[in-house]
């Protein structure tokens, strides 16, 4: 089994990785230092956040538009609200 680089304890190897000395040293770190993974890991949280608010007030819309008098005119614009979404 060849050196793997560092790993950060995200490689899942458990008690088979070959650096367990990098292991021991990088979660003495992690204690001092956030690790990039975790502020990565917060950022996305709040992406997700801000993606959940969005498609529900592009659905709230898409609703309004589907009560209106247009037909399929107003059919077509909800659908293509509703391919807004992410």
């Amino acid at each position: 089994m060849s050196d793997c680089p560092p790993c950060n304890n995200h490689c899942h190897q458990g008690r088979n990785c070959p650096n367990v000395a990098t292991r021991k040293t990088t979660r003495q770190e992690k204690i001092i230092n956030p690790s990039v993974y975790e502020v990565f890991d917060q950022l996305y949280a709040e992406h997700k956040a801000e993606n959940k608010i969005r498609n529900e007030t592009l659905e709230e819309v898409a609703k309004e538009f589907d009560k209106m008098p247009f037909g399929d005119t107003g059919a077509s614009i909800s659908a293509f609200i509703r391919g807004m979404k992410r």
